[in-house]
């Protein structure tokens, strides 16, 4: 069989390095064509008695797997054909977890959805301490749950009550927190991931099942609840009231997830697996799945716009690093935390003392939540409010990388705040407005550099709404207008 993907060494004491590199993405996904690649292969193994051990590793640099291919999960017609998806690739994963020799997954990099979901079809996990190492379940974000043995082998792993917080969440976890939970092995420096996969590919079967099952008894020793039917019923409880207040009922991957789950628990691996291809292929199909991917896809393709070369070739590919704002107001203050929040310092003014002071309470408020949330750290909350810098006049505005003007909807406020600003501004200042109503071509009809002007139209409440609507004038320039895609 000619290999596209996956390379294939032998060691000396014959144990198998299988890399994976899809060669048809920057990434590596588990799409179609490398998944019947990787399922000839395990193929392969299941029949040579002399490998004694497989590892799998990345050939992609900072990167594991990162999942299953959204566009075929999106082509699904029917329940039926997204069921079918889910067992094929279950049954792959179901061909690691058999092998008769130790399997090693060897990670760095993010780790997500089929690519964890692969991980935990194998024996051992060992993942670098690596910051871009990540590892995550994220199909709920996408209104799906794992399809390809994510909600039966997770729980089996680190404990319900740990596979509840990854799955319902989707969030990421790092390295060190992968660790205590019992999902991997062993953490380690990026440049000893491939000697410490070979240390556990060597242990013996009977040594792997000894260990296996004493990391079950530990995790459900630690999680009392988990241990018997009564006590998982109480975890189902209060798991679902959360799902209720969070979702209030609207949101049907939640629900789905956790009956999974711990319908999945009392059933045999292979009946839970069923079970989860059966979800998973119905929620496909849901409105709220087909919206979130659209919104997914969406995402990922503004990161390809057409601007992105003007923007590339005028800045270097450099972040804009000041941001100006003319308007403390509610839309005003709103843009500004979002700015501070991703590390851009900013510079707002507004003539009114009372909306000034608005604006740093709306900072403070809105900081101090993330502080409470454990998301900001102490120091952190001061240097986020130190970033803000206000005033009463537009003194300073014409430095910024970009100033945004967030006024009320007057056609000659706005042309007279453009005009005050852009006589002193550098070669590369861009004026953006916010404006909802007027034409951006009006507000930049007597612009000296009209083609520095474009439409920064923000969604109210900012925070909360994370859409940003790009007006571009027939003159604003392109490396104008990527830039502040870039910047949104």
């Amino acid at each position: 069989m000619v290999r596209k993907h996956f390379t294939l060494e032998l060691s000396e004491n014959n144990i198998a390095v299988v890399t994976f590199n899809n060669n048809n993405r920057e990434m590596n996904v588990l799409e179609k064509e490398a998944l019947e690649e990787m399922n000839g292969l395990i193929d392969d193994f299941s029949d040579n008695d002399e490998v004694k051990g497989v590892i799998f590793i990345s050939g992609k640099k900072d990167q594991f797997i990162v999942g299953a291919d959204i566009e075929e999960i999106s082509a699904f017609r029917t329940s039926e054909e997204a069921t079918d998806g889910a067992s094929k690739m279950q049954r792959i994963f179901d061909k690691i977890s058999r092998l008769k020799c130790p399997t090693v997954a060897a990670i760095h990099g993010p780790c997500l959805g089929g690519g964890l979901e692969m991980s935990l079809a194998c024996d051992w996990r060992v993942i670098t301490n690596s910051k871009c190492t990540k590892l995550a379940l994220p199909e709920i974000q996408l209104g799906l749950i794992p399809g390809a043995g994510g909600t039966q082998r997770l729980p089996r792993t680190i404990g319900i009550q740990s596979a509840l917080d990854m799955i319902l969440t989707g969030k990421n976890i790092t390295p060190e927190k992968a660790k205590k939970i019992g999902l991997v092995n062993a953490v380690v420096p990026e440049t000893q991931i491939l000697k410490q996969a070979f240390i556990f590919a060597a242990k013996k079967r009977n040594t792997l099942e000894i260990t296996n099952k004493k990391s079950l008894t530990a995790n459900i020793s630690k999680i009392a609840l988990e241990g018997n039917l009564i006590g998982r019923k109480i975890v189902y409880r209060k798991a679902k009231e959360a799902i209720d207040s969070k979702t209030k009922g609207f949101y049907p991957a939640s629900y789905k997830a956790l009956d999974a789950i711990f319908d999945g628990f009392e059933m045999s691996l292979q009946k839970g697996l069923k079970l989860e291809a059966k979800f998973f292929g119905e929620l496909a199909m849901t409105k709220e799945s087909q919206a979130l991917i659209h919104l997914f896809k969406s995402t990922n393709h503004i990161k390809k716009h057409p601007f992105k070369t003007a923007d590339k070739n005028k800045f270097g590919g450099s972040a804009t690093k000041l941001v100006g704002i003319v308007g403390a107001g509610f839309m005003g203050s709103g843009i500004a935390n979002i700015c501070v929040d991703k590390g851009i310092k900013t510079r707002i003014a507004d003539p009114s003392e009372k909306s000034i002071s608005k604006a740093l309470q709306s900072a403070n408020k809105y900081f101090s939540k993330k502080l409470m949330r454990k998301k900001l750290k102490p120091f952190e909350l001061k240097s986020k409010l130190a970033a803000i810098s206000p005033g009463l006049d537009n003194t300073g505005l014409h430095t910024t990388d970009v100033t945004i003007e967030a006024v009320y909807e007057d056609l000659d406020l706005k042309k007279q705040i453009l005009s005050s600003l852009e006589s002193k501004a550098n070669e590369n200042w861009i004026f953006a407005t916010n404006t909802s109503a007027i034409p951006v071509s009006k507000i930049a009809e007597n612009a000296s550099n009209p083609e520095r002007v474009v439409g920064m139209h923000f969604f109210s409440p900012v925070e909360k709404m994370p859409l940003l609507e790009v007006i571009k004038t027939k003159e604003s320039a392109d490396w104008a207008v990527g830039r502040v895609v870039k910047l949104g």
